[in-house]
């Protein structure tokens, strides 16, 4: 188009090269956010493959590990690990103090007597 503007003049084009664009903001923002958005969605199809192969990975050791409740716990704490370790947050786990007492003789007793019920 350009050479038929400037043909009857005697000019002849070789090439032409753009330098600068200028957009304006709002189209500017629109594709930053469009830009955004798609790295969101490539970063949450990564982590459901990883916890598609985490899944896996814990359903070969379903026999080793003791079962699907202890492959569930095992999960449990993992998770609960990575929440822990990327941010600084408290997590907190209500259970009964004399619980980790199951099975030895007199713990409980003497529980009772330490914190005088």
């Amino acid at each position: 188009m350009l050479e038929e503007k400037v043909a009857p003049w005697g000019v002849t084009i070789l090439s032409v090269e753009i330098r600068n664009i200028l957009l304006p903001k709002d189209l500017q923002e629109t594709m930053s956010l469009e830009a955004q958005a798609e790295q969101r969605k490539k970063a949450r199809i990564i982590l459901m493959e990883a916890e598609q192969d985490i899944y896996e990975i814990l359903e070969e050791m379903k026999d080793l590990v003791g079962g699907e409740e202890a492959v569930s716990r095992l999960r449990a704490m993992h998770l609960l690990n990575e929440s822990l370790r990327e941010g600084e947050g408290t997590v907190l786990v209500p259970s009964a103090f004399a619980e980790g007492f199951n099975g030895a003789d007199g713990a409980a007793d003497a529980l009772k007597s330490v914190l005088g019920k």
